[in-house]
Parts: C-alpha cells; sequence; structure tokens
C-alpha cells in the first residue's frame, strides 16, 4: 500500500531516512510535529503567568490520541501511588 502512495509524511529527517531504508522510493514531505520555540520568551513579545493549584489535588494534561501504544494505562497505574 505506501509504494503506490503519491507521497509519504515523515516527521524528521531521521524517519524519511528509515523510509529509504525500508526500501521505499516514493516522494517524502518532512512535516515535523510542534513548533519552534523562541531563543527568549521576552524576544518572542509573549507573557507567561504561573498557574497555581487552588487544591492539593493533582491535574493531569493528556494531548494525544488514546490507543494501546500510548501507554496510558500506565500512566493511570503510576498516577494512583
Amino acid at each position: 500500500m505506501l509504494s503506490k502512495a503519491a507521497c509519504i509524511q515523515a516527521n524528521t529527517e531521521k524517519e524519511a531516512a528509515d523510509i529509504r531504508a525500508f526500501g521505499l522510493k516514493n516522494p517524502i514531505c518532512i512535516i515535523p510535529n510542534g513548533i519552534d520555540l523562541p531563543i527568549s520568551l521576552e524576544s518572542s513579545g509573549l507573557r507567561v503567568e504561573s498557574a497555581k493549584p487552588t487544591s492539593d489535588k493533582k491535574t493531569l494534561l493528556y494531548l494525544g490520541r488514546i490507543h494501546p501504544k500510548k501507554g496510558l494505562v500506565n500512566l493511570l497505574r503510576a498516577w494512583k501511588t
């Protein structure tokens, strides 16, 4: 299926090299995840505020797809202790 793709998306140069090592000859488009952070916040013009918890409760923010390979069950087990 991959060999017939018009283009394959890679996140990094290393991933693109791995695609080539796998033997695929398709065009590769490298599109990294995330953003490049500025060298300093002052130069970016961004204002950062610290959020102080209002209680002793733990807070977790998970950004990602829910899939067994992400290890969320392990995360929740560790969180419980």
